[in-house]
């Protein structure tokens, strides 16, 4: 699974809009989606919705999947309870072996 990347579209849309020179507020027009919002996009200040993401590849040029990144995989946080002591006696050598058993 993929995640879109606060940083890559930060760069991605910095430089496509650069490159065209396109200013912020040419960009507003364009997509529909408030400059101050670019701004904050260009800051990694502001995550798009799909809809204005949409729009801003649209009017840059870019494919959505030059902004994604894999996903970090999931840890498992989850612990393993332990295995209940063995109190019998067993598993020693028949040297350690008691006959009294001790209460635990």
């Amino acid at each position: 699974m993929q995640k879109l990347s606060s940083s890559l579209l930060a760069s991605t849309v910095a430089l496509n809009r650069k490159n065209k020179k396109i200013s912020q507020s040419r960009l507003s027009e364009l997509t529909g989606i408030n400059r101050a919002l670019i701004s904050r996009i260009e800051s990694q200040d502001f995550v798009p919705s799909v809809d204005q993401l949409l729009a801003l590849s649209n009017a840059l040029g870019f494919q959505i999947s030059d902004v994604l990144q894999p996903a970090a995989p999931k840890i498992n946080n989850t612990i393993s309870p332990l295995p209940a002591p063995d109190t019998s006696v067993s598993h020693l050598p028949y040297s350690c072996r008691s006959t009294t058993r001790l209460q635990l």
